[in-house]
């Protein structure tokens, strides 16, 4: 997963540069200024937007028993409530950087600058609290440079046009439905996780008839004792090497699992349908155990 994230930052800059450049050549423009303003307007404007888009997918929120924060955590998924105000932000970044009009700037121009300030810091203080992967600390950076470049610009231009103190408040005010939305949104999200990762179809089909899911037998796992089959065993070990051997594959496949899986899981409601249940999923039992045989496992 972390080099499919860093492909698509990368890829992400280069065509952020792009546009950019297609937006400030459509004025007309052939001066000097036109790598410059394409630039910022890339660096400062559009790179961070793209960031915030692809930041909002929840490659890590796989059961509410690991969001240690509770729905807090959630918040990576809601704050796409917020992409109104980034691209106010944007816009008002684009103005004040690439545009830079004679006199003095419309009002929304450093209340924008202002929102975004806020958004990028917020976005910045739940990645760095929410344990993001060693591998991916570095890009922390991303937030934190766009949250101080915004700031500084909120105060130069307020220095410069001197808004008054009121618009600020009202811009304040007018983010609020956007915050409590994302905050709606996060617990919604928390909410429709399943408890435990677990393998969810195998443990519905132990309500079988014991004479065709069995034999069952106590086991303890993540610290509780709970029942168990052999097809359970085996797809727990297969599922542990999966996890080892392929971590990339294994989450792609556990976001889609832990979003189907419980579904399927509450119309197994019969024994009877819990006994077809188990049935086929015999075969993947087959292939797994013959897997975990393979690399060592009992």
């Amino acid at each position: 997963m972390e080099g499919i994230v860093l492909f698509l930052l990368w890829s992400s800059l280069l065509i952020t540069f792009a546009v950019s450049a297609m937006l400030v050549l459509r004025k007309g423009r052939r001066d000097a200024q036109v790598g410059t303003d394409a630039a910022l307007l890339a660096l400062g404007g559009l790179f961070p937007l793209v960031v915030f888009l692809l930041s909002c997918f929840p490659y890590r929120l796989q059961s509410q028993a690991r969001c240690r924060r509770g729905w807090v955590d959630c918040f990576t998924v809601g704050k796409i409530a917020l992409t109104p105000l980034v691209l106010w932000a944007v816009a008002a970044f684009r103005a004040r950087q690439v545009l830079r009009p004679e006199g003095k700037l419309p009002t929304w121009v450093p209340t924008g600058l202002f929102v975004g300030a806020i958004v990028s810091t917020v976005c910045f203080v739940h990645a760095y609290r929410g344990g993001l992967y060693r591998e991916l600390r570095p890009l922390l950076a991303i937030p934190l440079y766009t949250a101080a470049w915004y700031w500084i610009l909120c105060v130069k231009t307020c220095i410069s046009s001197r808004p008054k103190l009121v618009w600020y408040v009202i811009a304040l005010l007018t983010s609020v439905p956007f915050w409590l939305l994302s905050i709606f949104w996060s617990k919604r999200y928390y909410q429709s996780l399943p408890e435990t990762f677990d393998c969810f179809v195998v443990t519905a089909a132990l309500d079988g008839h014991e004479s065709v899911v069995g034999p069952l037998e106590t086991v303890e796992r993540g610290g509780t004792r709970r029942r168990a089959n052999r097809q359970l065993l085996v797809l727990w070990r297969f599922e542990a090497l999966w996890r080892r051997q392929a971590p990339q594959s294994h989450r792609l496949f556990r976001l889609a699992y832990n979003r189907f899986g419980p579904w399927a899981a509450r119309r197994i409601r019969t024994p009877l349908v819990a006994d077809m249940a188990y049935l086929l999923i015999k075969p993947v039992e087959l292939v797994a155990r013959a897997i975990v045989s393979r690399h060592g496992g009992h």
